[in-house]
């Protein structure tokens, strides 16, 4: 492994080593970033405090907090711009470039959704309605989504469906 490139401190002069965050804005080194976050927590100590609350809340609490978020206002917005000329044509390019992908959910959700289960069949789960009243057990595909695979697969819960997708990288 090579030797990583060193740099001068914009504020201290001090040299450092070039170690950004995934981000790229990490330009300062290492004792004045402590130095800067130190003065921040002495000098917002509720936003701290909120902060780390935050982070310590349970998934379910998580979870429930950013539905919640969701304004009616940013719904929307999210609506309106699904009828600009920009979404319409994003749309277009997604269906020219997924075109198997998006006529197998069609053909799928046309055939089988009189067959799909109401327990899953991998964990036994019988999953609630979701917030939009839809059913939360959806249909895996196993071997892809060309036209001979269409039929191929699994009715699986959420859950059981990202495990099934995190499986293969």
């Amino acid at each position: 492994m090579g030797s990583q490139p060193v740099k001068v401190c914009p504020k201290c002069g001090g040299e450092r080593t070039e170690r950004l965050e995934p981000d790229g804005r990490r330009w300062r080194c290492d004792p004045c970033v402590r130095e800067k976050t130190r003065a921040w927590t002495k000098t917002n100590p509720d936003r701290k405090k909120a902060n780390d609350r935050a982070r310590r809340a349970t998934p379910a609490a998580r979870e429930k907090k950013r539905a919640e978020g969701v304004s009616e206002a940013h719904r929307e917005r999210v609506r309106a711009w699904g009828l600009t000329d920009s979404a319409r044509a994003y749309r277009a390019s997604y269906y020219k470039k997924h075109r198997d992908k998006v006529t197998a959910r069609v053909r799928a959700y046309q055939r089988l959704v009189k067959d799909r289960p109401e327990s899953c069949p991998a964990c036994g789960e019988c999953p609630a309605k979701g917030a939009d009243g839809r059913s939360l057990i959806q249909f895996h595909h196993h071997s892809g989504y060309s036209k001979e695979s269409t039929f191929v697969g699994a009715w699986l819960c959420v859950k059981c469906h990202g495990k099934e997708h995190r499986k293969y990288p």
